[in-house]
């Protein structure tokens, strides 16, 4: 049975959706490159944030030089 995942990431950059994959662990393959970090909200939660692969680029060049 080939399910494919219900709903679809979008990019927290460029607002790009994510192509359509039975799992999210698959956009994280090398076929796909996109990533998943997280970040505290200012009331202290967890928030995932997914970048498609340009985003994830520019996001981790801006976090090496900082």
């Amino acid at each position: 049975m080939n399910t494919l995942m219900a709903e679809r990431r979008m990019c927290v950059d460029c607002c790009r959706q994510s192509p359509q994959t039975n799992t999210s662990y698959t956009l994280i393959s090398a076929k796909y490159g996109w990533r998943l970090t997280r970040s505290r909200t200012e009331s202290g939660d967890l928030q995932a944030q997914w970048r498609c692969p340009e985003c994830w680029r520019r996001y981790k060049t801006s976090i090496a030089g900082a």
